[in-house]
């Protein structure tokens, strides 16, 4: 059960990134490990977000603009926030703005920065598991990593301390305009979510970013209903 486990939380971290959501991400999970038990596939990473990306690339969508994306970051809240939930808004801030990064995103150039800067498979990996040819996938993720590059690096804090943005009023702001609901309590790390010094490369970034984390019923669930995609 650990492993598989651990299979959840790693496909629930790539979903949450392909659509920004917590909610669409459990989804997202919940399709692709039915789909997985009925076909009798395994349970292993590999084929599982192979399937997930094949999925996200083929519909395309974008789930925001960077126009719009660049408007609600300007925001400014006009409630008050009780100083203890100020970390906890500013984590949920910081992710969920980077994966909204890859929303504006289509979903071929997204999957393609998850699976090669997020996740670390080659490019001929990645084809392979798109079931594409490899120079195609190298024109995605070239033109993924000059989107993603070209909207951080002038904004983004984490990138550059000289950068405007700043997750802790992001946070409260995005809640006020029902980007996100609050965080569960149990999903809030450890740290100041402006603790690492920054670090102008997306591709690292990302992979530092700590991923939502499920509830402990959904964690199980999905954990049981995947062992039947191994039976």
């Amino acid at each position: 059960m650990a492993d598989l486990r651990v299979v959840v939380r790693d496909l629930h971290r790539c979903a949450f990134l392909f659509t920004g959501s917590r909610a669409e991400a459990l989804e997202l999970v919940s399709a692709v490990v039915r789909s997985a038990a009925r076909a009798r596939s395994g349970a292993r990473f590999s084929t599982l977000i192979a399937a997930m990306a094949r999925t996200v690339a083929k519909e395309q969508r974008r789930t925001t603009t960077f126009s719009i994306l660049d408007d609600d970051l300007r925001q400014r809240p006009k409630i008050t926030v009780a100083i203890a939930a100020i970390e906890s808004l500013a984590w949920e801030a910081k992710r969920t703005c980077f994966a909204r990064v890859l929303g504006c995103l289509s979903g071929s150039l997204r999957v393609a920065f998850v699976l090669t800067d997020v996740l670390g498979f080659d490019p001929a990996q990645a084809a392979a598991m798109l079931e594409i040819e490899e120079g195609a996938y190298r024109v995605r993720l070239a033109r993924a990593r000059r989107n993603v590059e070209g909207f951080l690096a002038p904004r983004c804090a984490h990138y550059a301390r000289s950068n405007p943005c700043s997750c802790s009023e992001v946070g409260p702001a995005w809640l006020e305009l029902g980007v996100f609901d609050c965080p569960p309590g149990h999903d809030t790390p450890r740290r100041a979510h402006d603790e690492d010094p920054p670090i102008p490369q997306a591709s690292l970034l990302y992979r530092r970013l700590p991923a939502p984390e499920l509830g402990p019923h959904e964690l199980i669930g999905l954990a049981e209903a995947l062992r039947g995609a191994d039976e």
